[in-house]
């Protein structure tokens, strides 16, 4: 009897051995095993709501820097003052998650226009999220070529590390002058607008000047950080040193007919490096995540 108790420890005992090493791999901080797993995608960009259709936004590799962004702030259909209102729920649903990603929907509407939309928030890593939106036009009328979503950035209140009064550090890309602060691009207000490409709607009374993409950045007080926002096709740029210090990119949603829909993605990051670094960058994520 005393045989077959003395037998068993040495049959289990490669297991356990092995087992034990396994748990001992596990637990140690700086192993190999701890740095493959990547952390799920509510642990890379925390996202709060700060009212509605204004989010919260706080990169977990720069945490100290929080940025608020309306998403979107409002509909521009025929001219830039053919404005819709505030958005409007769908269904009263307007804020989901949808597989562990954030989901707004919402309609925008004129007198006789409506949009319908839908934007989902998939963060890529610690430093950089993807904005992937989807509008439908759910009026009667056919919307132009100057049909955009005005979507803004900005740093929150207790972030002046990004403020930019001057617009000293907050870049755009002209098609002549390429890369250059706004203040180099000539008189700086508080509001100042920048259409992309060979737009020009003469009815725009704050139109400053045309950009060769919708790539918009802002550098830190300190020149070390930047965060820059960019979609795939973009109508226009604002930056806006007056009233909520923050910087625009329009994802361009027309031309569209009624009853049809667009999608587009969009992206906001924020690393190391200057605004002409980002932009590189910028350009690899878009080409990257075309076919997604």
């Amino acid at each position: 009897m005393r045989r077959n108790i003395e037998k068993t420890p040495r049959i289990y005992k490669p297991a356990l051995s092995v087992c034990l090493a396994c748990l001992l791999y596990m637990a140690i901080p700086g192993s190999s095993h701890a740095q493959v797993i990547s952390p799920s995608q509510e642990e890379l960009v925390k996202i709060a709501l700060k009212d509605k259709y204004c989010l919260t936004l706080r990169f977990n590799e720069y945490p100290g820097y929080a940025f608020n962004l309306w998403l979107p702030e409002l509909a521009i259909f025929d001219s830039d003052l053919d404005r819709s209102q505030s958005a409007e729920p769908i269904d009263g649903v307007w804020l989901a998650k949808r597989y562990g990603n954030l989901r707004v929907t919402g309609r925008l509407r004129t007198e006789n226009k409506s949009m319908d939309f839908k934007c989902t928030l998939n963060p890529l890593s610690t430093s950089a999220i993807m904005l992937e939106l989807e509008v439908l036009n759910s009026g009667r009328l056919d919307w132009t070529d100057y049909a955009q979503l005005a979507v803004c950035l900005a740093p929150v209140e207790s972030n002046a590390a990004f403020s930019d009064t001057s617009g000293e550090r907050s870049y755009i890309i002209s098609q002549n002058a390429g890369m250059h602060s706004i203040t180099e691009a000539g008189v700086v207000g508080d509001y100042n607008h920048y259409a992309v490409g060979d737009r020009n709607d003469n009815t725009d009374p704050i139109q400053r000047a045309q950009l060769k993409d919708g790539f918009v950045a802002r550098e830190s007080h300190d020149g070390k950080i930047t965060i820059s926002f960019m979609w795939e096709k973009s109508a226009r740029v604002d930056v806006n040193p007056g009233g909520l210090d923050c910087i625009h990119s329009h994802p361009a949603v027309g031309p569209l007919k009624a009853g049809d829909s667009k999608s587009l993605k969009g992206y906001i990051m924020i690393r190391e490096g200057t605004a002409g670094d980002h932009y590189t960058l910028m350009k690899d994520l878009i080409e990257i995540n075309r076919d997604r």
